[in-house]
């Protein structure tokens, strides 16, 4: 943490509006989590902290803006900084957008490269050229995974950057994973969440759904998704031979997802396990107003906060989910914060 903030200490500076964060996959899904539940709607408004910019794909339309639109806004060279992020060093996309973006700033500005900082493992060929260039790097630590890697310096240097704090991110992870070594299985949730998955599993609950009550939390179940994806999907087992399992995750939003698959939830194959996720602590909420302009619609949600509206609804769902015998799990998150992310 110390070197990355020395890092941010040199490269931000309070004129920095855009923070490319170029890269894919657990490169870059942990922060997008983090980033999104915190910030994500915000970003419709003018910031007073820097904005992430989240490059992963290659597309053309996505880069014509960045390059066509979103630079030309760029008036000095410190509005901006460019995150290349890969932990083998030679993942296509992002190599393909980090040049095509290097090259479009060099059209505008001299000296890019000091708006450039690299994270990626220190043997790679990635890490050697960005130091033949002179370029800033940063290196992830060998033994962790790409997916597991946002409290390296892939996720924090971007969310340091855009001053996020890093510190109250890394004590909630220190604090979980205590709970998630106990020998005591009452106490472990880590234990317990893989028990109830286990039998489920081995009852043909192949499907688990995290179902998010927040929407801000969606890229947060997206992360999981791909944290459960790679984990557990395997085509060999330990003994080498072809078994092709796994389970497969999905991503639901509530209430959203109520309106287009619920009916397929409660309705559909018994081949589903769910984990509802949501903090109903998130705010006080708005009311809906006692002077109302539909009185004799939907009168019963008078009075009540959008709070009040969206814990009905989830207690309703898992009355539902009870009734038509399809089992969940509930994490619940004392409120949206670094901390508990």
């Amino acid at each position: 943490r110390e070197k990355v903030k020395a890092v941010v200490a040199e490269k931000v500076t309070s004129a920095l509006r855009y923070i490319f964060v170029v890269g894919i996959g657990g490169s870059n899904l942990g922060t997008k989590a983090v980033y999104d539940a915190l910030y994500g709607y915000r970003d419709l408004q003018t910031a007073n902290r820097p904005q992430l910019v989240f490059v992963d794909t290659t597309n053309e339309v996505m880069l014509r803006f960045y390059v066509e639109s979103l630079f030309p806004s760029i008036s000095i060279i410190d509005e901006f900084l460019i995150v290349s992020i890969s932990k083998s060093g030679g993942t296509t996309e992002t190599i393909t957008n980090t040049e095509i973006l290097i090259d479009a700033a060099k059209e505008r500005w001299e000296g890019v490269y000091e708006r450039v900082v690299v994270i990626t493992d220190a043997a790679s060929a990635f890490a050697e050229a960005a130091s033949v260039q002179g370029i800033m790097h940063l290196t992830i630590p060998k033994q962790v995974g790409g997916r597991y890697s946002v409290l390296s310096a892939v996720g924090l240097f971007p969310l340091c950057a855009l001053g996020l704090d890093i510190d109250a991110l890394h004590q909630g992870a220190e604090d979980i994973r205590a709970h998630c070594l106990l020998g005591d299985l009452s106490h472990n949730p880590a234990a317990q969440s893989a028990a109830v998955m286990a039998h489920h599993y081995q009852n043909s609950k192949i499907i688990n759904d995290t179902f998010v009550f927040n929407s801000e939390l969606e890229s947060l179940g997206k992360w999981y998704r791909q944290l459960l994806g790679e984990s557990i999907g395997k085509e060999y087992d330990i003994d080498g031979n072809q078994v092709f399992v796994g389970i497969t995750p999905t991503v639901s939003v509530g209430s959203t997802d109520l309106h287009s698959v619920g009916q397929l939830y409660l309705g559909g194959p018994k081949n589903k396990l769910t984990t509802f996720v949501y903090s109903t602590k998130s705010g006080a909420g708005f009311t809906v107003p006692t002077s109302r302009t539909f009185p004799s619609v939907v009168e019963m949600v008078n009075d009540k906060t959008t709070n009040d509206v969206m814990t009905a609804i989830l207690e309703g769902v898992k009355i539902a989910y009870n009734k038509q015998a399809v089992p969940f799990m509930s994490v619940e998150f004392d409120d949206i914060t670094p901390y508990e992310l």
